[in-house]
């Protein structure tokens, strides 16, 4: 099912059995090279996970998982609210704000502090599909300035 054929649907609970397992299949990826713990904030919350190491918090970690090879664009997108907090995170708990991204054959990641915001545009999808955040303010990252994740 394409992104387009999902049901609209508001609320805070977006992600289908198959959004879950894909961004599982990354968080696991993740600590297996980074050698960390990734923990979900929650439902709710602005971050996806919190990475800790020997009992010691490391970085929060955005996933986002694309249904294209990392080469069809030559930009991809963080969403402007996703960058804020982040931001806000790593300044307050002083540790490295992380935005891992999920193509269909790499998995990159990049550290959203070396991340240029005034690359920013109002985009997003074609239509309302889950709320009305599908089109926001978003930050164009271009694929060259995305790191491998290793081991992957």
């Amino acid at each position: 099912m394409t992104y387009y054929d999902r049901e609209p649907r508001m609320g805070h609970a977006f992600s289908t059995a198959d959004d879950i397992a894909k961004q599982a299949a990354v968080r696991r990826a993740c600590e297996r090279v980074w050698h960390c713990t990734m923990r979900p904030f929650g439902s709710y919350a602005p971050i996806d996970y919190y990475a800790e190491r020997d009992n010691t918090l490391v970085a929060v970690v955005e996933i986002k998982c694309r249904d294209h090879p990392m080469g069809k664009h030559d930009t991809v997108w963080l969403n402007v609210r996703k960058w804020l907090a982040l931001s806000l995170a790593s300044v307050g708990l002083g540790v490295a704000p992380i935005y891992v991204v999920g193509f269909t054959d790499a998995l990159c990641w990049v550290d959203v502090r070396t991340i240029d915001a005034s690359r920013v545009q109002i985009a997003g999808c074609r239509r309302v599909v889950k709320s009305h955040s599908d089109i926001e303010p978003v930050i164009d990252i271009p694929i060259g300035q995305l790191r491998p994740l290793e081991g992957t």
